[in-house]
């Protein structure tokens, strides 16, 4: 096969037409753009998934080139129990979309997808959670929090009462105490500190017995 030939096959081949390969692009099918999109957002909880792609399912709906700018620049933030998108200049349309966003992540458990609420996690953290998800998330930052600030709830080398503490740990606290401490008729139940000590120190024993925690712990205060 001689050059001239060669040159004379490449021109007939068809040239395909440029296909569009941004998520954002209105040209794209929703089919192909979703799991760009959500690839493209980064990772969400796992009960939030579902919420996730039915919300960019209808942003994927109102693409328009005006508003190719504020989806190029979108973002998730997860605060508050919330999942928040951050779109820039949004219009009345996408505005509208990420406030549902953010009602929707409200009722709906972070970890599995359930009926859910927000609740508090420790001393900052806020989270949706369904009452199953909840009941062991709650119990493991409360163990761990009682041992990270064992000082805090002492006084006077006594722990005065359950006002502190988590509220996950305010009954085994009384049940501890009342059986391992004496008190006077209508005494707030208390513990010396030795005792408090050794009780957290079984409680701590107990965590590896436990399903695991599925939430990272914050550091620090709030944002």
């Amino acid at each position: 096969m001689n050059i001239d030939s060669l040159f004379e096959m490449t021109a007939a081949d068809p040239v395909p037409p440029s296909q569009p390969v941004r998520w954002f692009d209105a040209a794209m099918p929703i089919k192909e753009a979703l799991p760009r999109a959500v690839n493209a957002m980064g990772a969400v909880p796992t009960g939030w998934t579902s919420l996730l792609e039915d919300t960019i399912t209808q942003l994927l709906a109102v693409r328009t080139k005006e508003r190719e700018f504020s989806l190029v620049f979108m973002s998730l933030e997860i605060e508050d129990g919330e999942l928040r998108l951050d779109i820039t200049f949004p219009d009345r349309v996408m505005a509208g979309i990420a406030r549902r966003c953010a009602a929707r992540s409200r009722e709906i458990c972070q970890l599995c997808g359930k009926r859910g609420k927000r609740r508090y996690l420790g001393m900052y953290e806020v989270v949706t959670l369904c009452p199953q998800c909840a009941a062991i998330e709650l119990l493991h930052r409360g163990i761990a929090e009682a041992e990270k600030y064992l000082g805090i709830y002492t006084v006077d080398e006594t722990v005065p009462g359950m006002r502190l503490l988590p509220d996950v740990l305010r009954r085994p606290f009384v049940a501890e105490a009342t059986a391992k401490c004496p008190m006077q008729p209508g005494q707030e139940p208390r513990m010396d500190k030795k005792t408090f000590r050794a009780w957290v120190s079984t409680l701590n024993g107990m965590r590896p017995f436990l399903p695991p925690s599925r939430l990272k712990e914050r550091r620090g205060g709030r944002n």
